[in-house]
Order: structure tokens, then C-alpha cells, then sequence
């Protein structure tokens, strides 16, 4: 049985010093797209992304695929027994969150992050794709079929219009990383058809303390945590992602325009 943990008051956070590439963060929220990924595929998760490095992530969402910088909220020194926490606060709607790792895996390259980066380009500033898209990944649901499926395509017509430049769904896109690699997570199932759940299948092992809330009783390292936030402010921001999907989905309306 894995553990979870489930948002209490503080938030959930990620101790990004636990964290290798490759790992896999499932998680659940409380919006109502996320109930009905959850209800349609009959697990607790609804969000899938994939760990580039301690501090950053590859993910489909709402506002596009690109990077998610993983920002320092505290840098904690424990002493029994001594070790030092990076945590990272995962969005305030998180209510269940999850990490999974594939044994070995980090040790499948010698720079993993670099080919993840590498392997990442073609699916970066894509609009994330219509909801009725995903329905794929429930075929094998009575209640995808029959409940899920007229869901999607009511929350499409309210939500968005039919994206220029579609990509991945979340957990698809994490399957296909997976799959380029040669580490397909599911052998029965295509990268196209994993869905957040599936992946709780896949064979993996729970990265443990991953998950966790903030140690009241912890020494604070705030000069690490404020160095180690400024270099990540150069290298990401995900406050861009919005304007570059915009910029690739224009570009991509263009070729579709031309004679």
C-alpha cells in the first residue's frame, strides 16, 4: 500500500532533495476537471509531471506544456538524524500528491537531465490539449465511456476553443518520455492512452518523504534558499509559458494560412 499524504492547513510540499530525473509527481487537486479525471479513470490522481532535475519540471497543464520552476519556500537543517530539506510548496489546490520512481533509472544516462531536456523540446509551448482528447485514456472505463467522455466535450465548448497548436495530455506526455527512452511504464499500453492512475500500475516505487509538510522545529537556511531562488529566476519562469503557446500557436495558424 503506498503512502500519500493528503493538505492539511500548511500545504503540501516537495523536499526537492529527494529527487532524482525521471522521477513522476501525481497529483490531485480540488478543481472540478480534476474530479472528473479522477471519477473517469477510478484513482486518486488527476495531474501527472515529470522531474527534470531538483529544481524543475516538465509538465502539461492548463496554461501549456513547458517547465515549472520548483522555487525554494524553505531550506531546512534537521539534526536527528542531520540532513537538509529543500522544500518546495506544490500549488495551494493540492490536496493528494505522490512520488514515483523506476529503479535505475537516473542511472540510465550519464547526464539524464540534459537528454530529458533534449528529448523534452518538441513538446514544449503547446497548448494543452482539448479535454474531449484525453477521453482516450478511459476507454477501458464503463463510466468513461458513458458518464466522462459527454463531460469532456461539455467542459470544452465552456472552457477553450479548438486549440492551433495541441500537445500532450499530462500523463501521456510523461508516457512518451518514458517510451522514447525505451522504458515504456506500461508494456500493454500505449504512451497516448496513460492516464495519471495508469501509472500507479506501472510498477514503481514510492520515493519516500518526498511528500511532505513543513518541521516546525527546523533551523532555516534563508541565505541558501534566497541564492539558490535568484538562479533559478534566470533560467525559468512559467509566468512566460502563456505568451510563448500563444507565439507557437500563431506561428502554427500561419502555415496553416499559407498558399
Amino acid at each position: 500500500m503506498r503512502s500519500t499524504n493528503d493538505a492539511g492547513t500548511a500545504g503540501l510540499y516537495l523536499d526537492c532533495a529527494t529527487l532524482l530525473p525521471g522521477d513522476i509527481l501525481l497529483t490531485a487537486d480540488s478543481a472540478l476537471v480534476s474530479a472528473g479525471i479522477r471519477a473517469g479513470t477510478g484513482g486518486p490522481f488527476s495531474h501527472a509531471a515529470l522531474i527534470m532535475a531538483m529544481t524543475f519540471r516538465l509538465e502539461a497543464a492548463g496554461d501549456g506544456t513547458g517547465y515549472t520552476p520548483m522555487f525554494f519556500d524553505r531550506v531546512e537543517q534537521l539534526y536527528q538524524p542531520r540532513r537538509g530539506r529543500f522544500l518546495h510548496r506544490l500549488p495551494g489546490a493540492t490536496r493528494q500528491a505522490l512520488v514515483l520512481r523506476k529503479p535505475g533509472f537516473a542511472d540510465a544516462a550519464p547526464d539524464l537531465t540534459q537528454l530529458l531536456i533534449t528529448l523534452s523540446r518538441p513538446f514544449l509551448w503547446k497548448e494543452y490539449p482539448q479535454l474531449v482528447s484525453t477521453a482516450a485514456v478511459f476507454r477501458d472505463q464503463a463510466v468513461g465511456r458513458l458518464v466522462f467522455a459527454p463531460f469532456l466535450r461539455l467542459l470544452d465548448r465552456v472552457l477553450r476553443n479548438q486549440p492551433t497548436n495541441p500537445g500532450e495530455f499530462c500523463s501521456s506526455l510523461v508516457g512518451t518520455i518514458y517510451e522514447v527512452l525505451g522504458h515504456p511504464l506500461l508494456a500493454d499500453r500505449k504512451a497516448d492512452e496513460i492516464s495519471p492512475n495508469h501509472i500507479l500500475d506501472a510498477g514503481l516505487e514510492t520515493v519516500g518523504g518526498a511528500i511532505t509538510e513543513p518541521e516546525p522545529e527546523a533551523e532555516l537556511n534563508d541565505d541558501v534558499r534566497t541564492m539558490q531562488n535568484s538562479l533559478l529566476h534566470l533560467a525559468f519562469s512559467r509566468d512566460l509559458l502563456p505568451g510563448l503557446v500563444e507565439f507557437m500557436a500563431t506561428v502554427e495558424r500561419l502555415k496553416q494560412a499559407s498558399p
